[in-house]
């Protein structure tokens, strides 16, 4: 059983003097993910979470969200890396422990391209995820002492992607429709369903509100 789930985005201050406009990373527990549709040309129609799990959501300003794509030469075929790298400016114990999970779990990413055009959105770590890549992740003495993440598809030289990120939606804001869909909870947890899969017994505890953090349903990491 694993308890590394994200639980939790992040905003900024909007009294930090740092110029440039806001952008946005969407985070998802990979595990949290139940299904993705996509069409004959591999455009994502619709990403589908487990009952009550969501997104999260991680704002910063112009330049703090940057994604990158790597080929990589196998035996057999061509594969591929994702990775992006993000600023967290909430310094909070409540997202340091969030991001001590983080440091231990897999997530797949959304990213938000300049000019919202139909390509602007693409999904990162469809297929293996992203994981938190080692390295300094905050200094006291630069950058104000946020934090600057980089997840990547893991460096263990068995795991890659077969493609390149996917775009969502057929349009910017059909898009933005598929990603406000799993930024909220749908559905409800039955407890009877969990007893009957996993053989856990008695139910346990499950709090519906904003940052659900539950680690009785996550047993692929650990």
């Amino acid at each position: 059983m694993s308890c590394h789930l994200l639980d939790r985005g992040s905003s900024f201050d909007c009294e930090v003097p740092t110029a440039g406009t806001e952008a946005r990373l969407i985070l998802i527990n990979y595990d949290d993910v139940l299904k993705i549709y996509w069409s004959d040309d591999k455009v994502i129609t619709s990403i589908v979470l487990k009952v009550v799990k969501v997104a999260y959501e991680f704002f910063g300003f112009n330049q703090d969200v940057k994604k990158s794509e790597g080929v990589v030469k196998t035996n057999l075929k061509n594969r591929f890396t994702h990775s992006v790298d993000f600023v967290v400016y909430e310094v909070t114990q409540q997202q340091k422990n969030n991001l001590r999970k983080m440091a231990k779990g897999r997530f797949m990413a959304i990213v938000e391209l300049s000019g919202k055009t139909d390509y602007s959105l693409e999904l990162l770590g469809r297929e293996v995820g992203l994981k938190m890549s080692s390295g300094q992740i905050k200094s006291a003495h630069e950058s104000s002492g946020v934090y600057t993440i980089s997840l990547a598809t893991p460096d263990n030289g068995i795991e890659f992607e077969r493609g390149l990120p996917q775009v969502i939606g057929s349009s910017y804001n059909n898009g933005i429709e598929i990603i406000d869909d799993i930024l909220v909870q749908h559905g409800e947890f039955d407890c009877q369903e969990f007893n009957d899969e996993f053989n856990k017994g008695d139910c346990p505890p499950v709090v519906i509100g904003e940052g659900i953090f539950d680690d009785t349903f996550d047993f692929t990491f650990e």
